[in-house]
């Protein structure tokens, strides 16, 4: 008896039907892939986690050909934070004003990328004749010398992808990737609305922005009828260039268009209706055309220094509202005349220090691992699940850092099979994958070639670094008899104690300096 496949991209009665009457074969290259795909992660973890067991003398670490790329990003993140070296730098304001208009003013510097120094405090006080609260003792003119404009135009934002809809939810609405999935899980698989029960939602696991032209048509019915003072856009948008893109699903969109989160309030829980609601409001934004408007740089003289203030005008707010009702339309017109002048109220000054990059958000990292080609809509959320679990990364407000434990892991790895972990492999295996999948590759040649790299890296001993860390050792500054001994907590990070505790009741997640013996 033949043996059929049917596609279901949501669960309808209409979707099942059309599938029903259309079946597919079984794709043999697809199952060779995922069988691949599944041999390999097993080869990665099955061989490379003893080593990690027997270098760092922990017998419940492991290594992932995928979480270990990403515990690279985030480890990497860590030490450039930790080593950064902050600078002293200046941000000066004036508020200028007429009889109409007050305004903030920024002191102008030609290059963007320069820091000005505390010294230029002193110095304007003095040209400005500035007191103790930086008020001018005397009239001052700033003088509008100049006007730019600029043109923008902001593209409707596209239809979720599995990665947009998480690094979304966590942003917007504090959801974690795995609450988010479970949530569209429910939407997904269905809820009952009057006497029929429906799925809310199109599959949740896709790396694709593509919509149907049949559900292209549902949505701008829907906005004639409801919004018809929004342009939509007729023409469709491109889908986005994704590294070892798959695009076997559409986006995530409603499966009922018409259905407004409204109409759902009280059939689905509070958290089921913000995805919901998250989801409905992008699938009628990418159909509307982009917001456009102007942007003027307005230059400003005054006693030799020059200064800038900056304005957006909206000239069509494009998709923009069809959540604000309420954005000022402007008329593309600059607001004031070259040699208008302004009086000085006051200048500001205030001492700011430089900052590093921030550790990366759960949605950054999701979005990265899409962006790069690492992962895939399905992993994204166990990959950080499992770094967390293991200890390897921990949560430092609403971003993710890196443990002790992380990063001696990271550094081992990174020592020993660097290649292992870059960017460029893990994506090359996705898309060696992929091919498999289209039946472009020989499945026992990717896995026999895998393989043997693996296996090199199986017979390491373990690196000469921790091999030369046996011979130092730190005496215990608070008894200075005992020394410094280290283990891992529970939360990950590194306890240092004293070799004669309980005698000694030295214990720090601090290390220690270290003297050589």
């Amino acid at each position: 008896m033949p043996k059929y496949r049917i596609r279901l991209k949501e669960i309808s009665k209409r979707e099942l039907w059309k599938q029903i009457e259309a079946p597919s074969h079984i794709d043999s290259h697809l199952v060779t892939s995922q069988v691949s795909r599944r041999v390999i992660d097993r080869i990665f973890g099955f061989e490379l986690s003893p080593v990690l067991w027997k270098a760092l003398k922990m017998g419940t670490l492991s290594a992932g050909r995928v979480q270990s790329a990403v515990l690279r990003w985030i480890c990497e993140r860590e030490k450039e934070i930790r080593n950064f070296q902050s600078e002293s730098y200046l941000e000066i304001q004036a508020s200028i004003y007429d009889q109409k208009d007050f305004i903030l003013t920024k002191y102008d510097l030609k290059d963007p990328d320069a820091l000005l120094g505390i010294e230029h405090q002193e110095t304007l006080k003095k040209q400005y004749l500035l007191d103790e609260e930086g008020r001018p003792s005397e009239v001052t003119k700033f003088t509008l010398i100049d006007i730019l404009s600029k043109a923008y135009r902001h593209p409707a934002p596209k239809p979720f992808t599995t990665a947009s809809l998480q690094e979304y939810a966590n942003k917007h609405l504090s959801f974690s990737p795995s609450q988010t999935m479970s949530l569209a899980q429910s939407l997904y698989e269905g809820k009952k609305k009057g006497k029929e029960t429906i799925g809310l939602i199109t599959y949740m696991r896709t790396d694709s922005t593509r919509i149907s032209e049949d559900k292209k048509n549902i949505g701008f019915n829907y906005l004639h009828t409801f919004f018809p003072h929004l342009s939509v856009n007729q023409r469709s948008q491109k889908p986005r260039k994704t590294i070892g893109k798959q695009d076997a699903h559409e986006a995530i969109t409603p499966t009922r268009p018409d259905w407004s989160p409204d109409e759902l309030n009280g059939i689905l829980k509070p958290d089921e209706l913000k995805l919901y609601t998250a989801i409905w409001e992008r699938f009628y934004q990418s159909l509307l055309a982009p917001e456009t408007g102007l942007v003027f740089t307005y230059l400003f003289e005054s006693k030799g220094q020059h200064w800038k203030y900056e304005e957006k005008q909206v000239l069509s707010p494009g998709f923009l509202a069809f959540k604000d009702k309420a954005i000022k339309i402007g008329d593309g017109k600059s607001r004031w005349s070259k040699s208008k002048q302004f009086d000085l109220e006051q200048i500001r000054f205030e001492e700011k220090q430089t900052k590093p990059k921030e550790r990366y958000s759960i949605g950054q990292i999701v979005a990265k691992m899409e962006r790069t080609g690492i992962g895939r809509p399905s992993t994204y959320s166990a990959t950080i699940e499992t770094l967390l679990k293991r200890k390897y990364i921990l949560h430092v407000k609403s971003r993710l850092g890196s443990t002790s434990l992380g990063e001696r892991v990271c550094d081992f790895l990174v020592s020993n099979c660097s290649n292992l972990i870059q960017d460029d492999f893990t994506k090359k295996l996705e898309q060696d994958l992929d091919e498999l999948a289209q039946g472009k590759n020989d499945a026992f040649q990717l896995i026999d070639e895998f393989y043997k790299g693996i296996k090199k890296i199986r017979f390491l001993e373990v690196s000469k670094k921790r091999a030369m860390d046996t011979k130092k050792s730190t005496d215990c500054p608070n008894c200075l008899q005992g020394t410094i001994q280290s283990k891992f907590a529970k939360n990950g990070k590194t306890i240092y104690f004293c070799s004669r505790y309980p005698k000694c009741n030295f214990v720090s997640y601090e290390s220690p300096k270290s003297n050589n013996h």
